[in-house]
């Protein structure tokens, strides 16, 4: 794969910030002083703490229907 700041575009914009931010460290291990995947490194970096919350959420949810489901079964 090569790590462009287009494809960490392609991946922030269809909601996978990580694997954006996977590709950007790519970008920047080749030219560290690119302003553009640093700029987006730096946009993406703050969205992370929202990410997180909402795939905690998320997983808090999925747990508790489980937990649900087993109570109704014999």
């Amino acid at each position: 794969m090569i790590a462009t700041v287009t494809h960490a575009r392609v991946r922030a914009s269809q909601g996978d910030v990580f694997g954006a931010l996977r590709v950007l460290r790519g970008v920047l291990a080749r030219s560290p002083r690119d302003a553009d995947a640093l700029r987006l490194y730096s946009d993406l970096e703050r969205l992370v703490p929202g990410v997180r919350q909402r795939r905690v959420r998320a997983l808090a949810a999925w747990i508790e229907r489980v937990r649900r489901r087993r109570g109704r079964r014999p």
